[in-house]
């Protein structure tokens, strides 16, 4: 299995300077508390300490305040605005990956929203300048951007936008899937959270329609979303992963996606996620599923270290796969 795709696919977390200082502009004391309108509501004043504080103290202070907030996504979007409202183009460099790349999401959705497809190139370059030559969470972000700008009714044709990517990897791919699944719709004072509507008839919907090499990227994203519209029932999710009608190496990105959703929705317990990968339908499943797991530990700085111990009991040639 390659350390690049799940490196990729995972989002590997990259730092980007941002100190955090020991005063905080937000006087709240229970912000994590706070609902999504609530939030929303805090745009104006957050434009405002961002002109007074600058971005990266502002950002400090949110991804603290936030760190708990189930709508700490929606924090990272209107974040992204602002800095595009503010900053343009130049105002990318104070986004990062936290909060689920929400900073890049809506930031590169407002990019296109007004300089169009012929932007993606030049975006791309940003994203290599900022990150290096390597398929990360910035790549994943244009993807989001991509079907933001488009609609859903051209998934095909976002799908085939990601060839403008220069770097090898499927992070586009999978933003662009992830778009789809769970549009976000932020602006302004206005919110809307969505999901898509659950196909009983056709659960592998839109993977079992897209062409061959948007496939793996598609399946990869659909634990995902199953995890949300089946209530996180590991079990049934596995078994629709072994019903995956196309190639192994297909089904096995259905099992990998379970694993990050797994490291996830079980905030990275090694226990938890090892109990949850034992839920898969044979030995083949459980062990895909804790060797990607292994990978979305790694992929946070905080939980580098727990990587290893998702593996421990799996067969040598298998743990061999795992990060480390």
């Amino acid at each position: 299995m390659d350390k690049r795709f799940f490196l990729a696919l995972t989002g590997l977390v990259i730092l980007i300077g941002v100190s955090f200082w020991t005063s905080s502009v937000f006087t709240e004391d229970k912000v994590s508390n706070e609902t999504l309108k609530d939030i929303v509501q805090k745009r104006s004043l957050w434009e405002k300490q961002i002109r007074q504080f600058g971005a990266q103290k502002v950002w400090a202070d949110l991804t603290r305040e936030y760190a708990t907030n189930y709508n700490r996504h929606a924090v990272g979007h209107i974040y992204g605005e602002l800095l595009y409202d503010i900053y343009g183009n130049g105002g990318l460099k104070y986004c990062d990956t936290g909060f689920s790349y929400g900073c890049f999401h809506s930031f590169f959705g407002r990019v296109l929203s007004e300089q169009g497809t012929d932007a993606i190139g030049e975006l791309d370059k940003v994203c290599i300048e900022k990150f290096g030559p390597v398929d990360s969470g910035c790549q994943h972000g244009i993807g989001h951007g991509i079907l933001q700008y488009l609609g859903p009714t051209k998934l095909v044709e976002s799908l085939s936008l990601c060839s403008k990517i220069s770097v090898d990897g499927d992070s586009c791919l999978t933003g662009i899937f992830m778009e789809y699944n769970f549009p976000a719709e932020v602006s302004g004072l206005e919110i809307e959270e969505k999901i898509r509507d659950f196909k009983e008839e056709d659960p592998y919907y839109p993977c079992s329609g897209v062409p061959e090499s948007f496939k793996k990227s598609c399946y990869y994203e659909l634990p995902r979303y199953w995890e949300r519209v089946l209530s996180s029932d590991f079990e049934y999710i596995g078994q629709l992963c072994q019903g995956v009608s196309e190639t192994i190496e297909i089904k096995n990105g259905c099992f990998e996606g379970v694993g990050e959703v797994v490291s996830l929705s079980t905030d990275h317990s090694v226990e938890e996620t090892i109990v949850r990968c034992r839920q898969m339908p044979d030995i083949n499943a459980e062990e895909t599923c804790r060797v990607a797991a292994s990978w979305g530990f790694y992929s946070l700085p905080e939980y580098r270290d727990d990587a290893p111990k998702v593996c421990v009991g799996l067969r040598k040639e298998v743990s061999e796969k795992c990060a480390r």
